[in-house]
């Protein structure tokens, strides 16, 4: 459109664009467009007449690895070109921040002879030099090759199989970090401090995920946690596995899988023997009348607290809100707790956490049930979606980061691991394929077997094209690294075509891969060639043994960072980023009025709260008894079902004592407004002595008064008339937050706070 474009022109004065080699075509065009002349407007691309001055762009072509997301090298020079031939300028970076001068030595070594350059195929290849005056380093620098390779000795042949050599260089290359890497070696940070390497400080690359579930199932093995960023992940992961069965079997009882699933998960607990003997007793229904035998079997009072608390799950979880549900389900099963015991601790909650975060997001959608979260949860488990784990590699130290090299694309690591040198992945042609050539503006159509001549053009281009960019995914995974690079592999009779280890023995020679030579050259840089015999790569069943750690532990500094960590927990927990009202009155309240609240006391106050919250004021016939037998029936846990009665009997009559009161009738004349109100609202500022956060809390009652507003809460304490006023005052720093929270929510000014403690029926306003 003519008009938009001349008024775009003129809004914008300069364009910077990074990773311009990441840019598709059409981005280009529109780029180009934006650049023009103002009082130009060519109607192709390569007619238009740049402003000059007005685009800058920064890329790097030889990290141009984004063809799948349309991304074109050959536009991305003829762009440039252009630029260059209107009076630009081009400037060629060559400094790199990042990587240790070995490892950018063999680097160079390697890509002078694997980048050549090819017009719109591949650019020219500029050597990288070191960073003069680094100030970071490791106790070990440089690049060294490990590959899983059949003992020549053995009379099995030098190759492996596919199968055997994934599983071998799985096993080899956590077996490595953990006996001789993570809390081994040392790194040296900006300051000369020198400390040992934790797993933060470790990067797995893959080319792909698509057998990353061999080298993660290795991981965990030797008890080494990491975060897995992207591809399919989340969902496979165990503590999602386990909290998606055990919801459905909270659903539907009947679902023999996930009933065999949650009972053999930490939740669960028992083993495949303990299960059929369950079994044998028929005793795996959880509900009423389903487990008549289960007091016979060996872990009958586990089953007794689990049953008990599956089945008012099955009661109560349906008629809440998606992530209410979840909040139950977490409240009264030790999901979370057995997630942060897991191997992968504090990444296994972040896990969780990010499927309850999940339901936030669904909850808009009115039609989606808890049954349809759980049908969601299923199929996306079994046909995984692109979904990361919940990020922690940008703030934990405690797992090593596993991804593919587009993920680490812009990231950088002290180590890294690139791994799986040896398995190609080629992409396999699709039956049915349309493609556009930019630059020649050809489109090719193939059909199965069957092709246009268009077709032949643009698929043998597209072959070439992906070639080209397969050297440059491997420079760009190589350069992740700023202290050690690890390149990881097996010498595999069946090696996948366009696998990497080709690419080496290309740029060196065919000594990769051989045990004779234990050091590689790659023009000035070199490589240490480690070759793992296969026994030592083989599956270990079980957990694998400890090896004795002959390094001397260096107990101060082990004793300085733990103080750290107790400072920060402290700093943490006394300064949180979230609170509650009610968690002042906590901070005031005496502490002998807290000893005399018990478990059974603090429940009968929040059966009142329900009970409250379902009463309509005014109407005198209400069926009092029929509200409360509501409540016990939604909330009342069934460790308390014994004293139904009593707590039924209770309620009631504080309900009936306070149905003749003055609060009640003045209650009955207001209009209400809104009950159970929940709010968050900002907390704390600069000129506070608390820190900046946010507040959290439910209002029990908002009414209108003789054109008034005032705010209410509910207290079901057991005190005299007498007592009222001093226990009044314990509340006024909750009176004052949720008078705040009614000022900004409502936007009006309310006439006062009022505490009604319902066993007397007084409502008695709190100065503020």
């Amino acid at each position: 459109h003519p008009e938009v474009r001349r008024r775009l022109k003129q809004q914008f004065k300069a364009i910077l664009v990074d990773e311009f080699q990441d840019t598709d075509p059409v981005q280009y065009e529109i780029l180009l467009f934006l650049s023009e002349r103002l009082e130009d407007a060519a109607g192709r691309w390569q007619e238009v007449n740049l402003e000059p001055g007005k685009l800058f762009i920064v890329g790097d072509p030889k990290q141009s690895i984004f063809a799948f997301r349309r991304a074109d090298i050959e536009a991305f020079q003829q762009v440039t070109e252009r630029v260059v031939s209107q009076g630009g300028m081009a400037l060629t970076l060559t400094t790199n921040f990042r990587s240790h001068a070995s490892i950018l030595a063999a680097v160079n070594g390697l890509f002078a002879r694997l980048i050549a350059e090819q017009p719109g195929l591949q650019p020219p290849y500029h050597a990288l030099e070191a960073q003069p005056d680094r100030n970071t380093g490791a106790g070990t620098q440089g690049v060294e090759l490990r590959l899983v390779a059949q003992d020549e000795e053995s009379g099995e042949g030098e190759d492996l199989s596919a199968e055997q050599a994934v599983r071998g260089e799985a096993e080899a290359i956590a077996r490595w970090m953990k006996y001789e890497l993570i809390g081994k070696e040392v790194l040296i940070d900006a300051e000369g401090q020198r400390r040992k390497v934790e797993p933060g400080d470790v990067a797995m690359l893959f080319r792909t995920f698509s057998q990353g579930r061999e080298y993660l199932d290795a991981l965990r093995r030797y008890g080494l946690a990491y975060v897995a960023e992207g591809e399919r992940h989340f969902y496979r992961r165990q503590e999602v596995v386990d909290f998606v069965n055990l919801l459905r079997c909270i659903l539907n009882p009947d679902d023999a899988i996930a009933r065999l699933g949650l009972l053999r998960s930490s939740l669960g607990a028992l083993t495949d023997r303990e299960i059929m003997e369950l079994t044998e007793l028929g005793a795996l229904d959880f509900r009423p009348g389903g487990h008549a035998n289960w007091d016979r079997h060996p872990r009958a009072d586990h089953l007794q607290r689990l049953y008990a608390v599956l089945q008012s799950l099955r009661e109560e979880c349906p008629q809440r809100p998606l992530p209410e549900a979840v909040d139950l389900i977490f409240e009264r099963l030790p999901v979370l707790e057995l997630a942060a015991a897991s191997v992968h601790g504090e990444q296994a909650v972040a896990n969780l956490w990010k499927l309850r975060a999940l339901t936030e997001d669904l909850v808009a959608d009115p039609a989606l049930t808890l049954g349809g979260l759980s049908e969601l949860l299923m199929e996306r488990v079994a046909d995984p979606p692109e979904e990361s784990e919940s990020g922690l590699a940008e703030e934990s130290s405690e797992a090593i980061s596993v991804l593919t090299i587009h993920k680490a694309k812009g990231l950088e690591f002290p180590i890294v691991v690139l791994v799986g040198l040896h398995v190609g992945t080629l992409p396999q042609p699709n039956p049915i394929d349309v493609h556009h050539d930019w630059s020649t503006d050809v489109v090719g159509l193939r059909f199965e077997g069957i092709s246009t001549l268009e077709g032949v053009f643009t698929a043998q281009k597209l072959k070439a094209r992906m070639t080209a960019e397969r050297r440059r995914l491997l420079y760009v995974g190589m350069t992740r690294a700023k202290e050690r690079l690890i390149l990881s592999g097996a010498v595999s009779r069946r090696r996948g075509s366009g696998n990497f280890l080709d690419l080496y023995r290309e740029a060196i020679g065919e000594s990769v891969g051989q045990q004779a030579a234990p050091l590689l050259s790659a023009g000035d840089g070199r490589i240490i060639q480690t070759i793992i015999p296969a026994d030592e790569g083989k599956l270990q069943h079980g957990k694998p043994k400890e090896q004795p750690d002959e390094t001397v532990p260096e107990l101060a500094d082990f004793a300085l960072r733990w103080q750290k960590r107790e400072r920060d927990y402290e700093l943490r927990h006394a300064n949180p980023i979230v609170v509650t009202p009610t968690s002042f009155v906590l901070k005031t309240r005496p502490l002998e009025s807290l000893s005399l609240r018990n478990t059974s006391a603090m429940l009968l106050g929040l059966l009142v709260h329900s009970s409250f919250k379902m009463m309509s004021y005014g109407n005198e016939h209400q069926p009092i008894h029929d509200v409360i037998d509501r409540v016990l029936t939604r909330e009342l846990a069934p460790e308390f079902q014994s004293e139904r009665e009593a707590i039924r009997e209770e309620i009631g009559g504080i309900l009936s004592a306070f149905m003749k009161s003055g609060a009640y009738a003045e209650l009955c004349a207001a209009t209400i407004l809104a009950r159970e109100v929940p709010f968050v609202m900002p907390f704390g500022s600069q000129v506070s002595t608390l820190p900046r956060g946010l507040m959290e809390g439910r209002i029990d009652l908002v009414y209108r008064k003789d054109g008034r507003l005032w705010v209410a809460d509910y207290k079901s304490d057991r005190v005299t008339e007498s007592e009222i006023p001093r226990r009044a005052e314990t509340y006024r720093e909750q009176a004052r937050h949720y008078m705040q929270a009614v000022r900004l929510g409502f936007g009006e000014e309310p006439a006062g706070f009022k505490l009604i403690f319902v066993r007397s029926g007084i409502a008695v306003p709190v100065e503020i």
